[in-house]
């Protein structure tokens, strides 16, 4: 559908048509494959979010880690700037101990991230 609908905008795009109205075609196709695309991982990963999932918070100095993630694996916190820490988890190896729902530094640490909010 979304491709019908850029190839419809060429088609009918030409010098005499508005810059506007090319500008609205190629907002249109970007948010509707946004959406489509957004809708298409949370279908394929919905099983694994429950699974891998954490994140970070912004305290002063850094990040922490706000919602650990289970046994077996590990927080990478990442400070975005303005304030903001987002996260992502990550399998810990055989040679790593990596209890569930941590939220120490320690754990933080672990995952190789920014931890400066501890």
């Amino acid at each position: 559908d979304i491709f019908i609908f850029l190839l419809f905008c060429i088609l009918k795009i030409h010098p005499k048509m508005s810059k506007m109205l090319v500008f609205l075609c190629l907002i249109v196709v970007q948010v509707s494959f946004s959406a489509s695309y957004s809708i298409n991982i949370d279908i394929q990963l919905d099983g694994l979010k429950q699974i891998k999932q954490c994140d970070c918070d912004y305290h002063p100095g850094g990040c922490v880690i706000s919602v650990a993630p289970p046994e077996g694996w590990k927080c990478f916190c990442q400070y975005k700037g303005a304030w903001t820490c987002s996260a992502y988890a990550q399998q810990c190896n055989t040679r790593e101990t990596c209890p569930g729902e941590c939220y120490s530094k320690e754990c933080c640490e672990r995952g190789g991230g920014d931890c400066g909010g501890y």
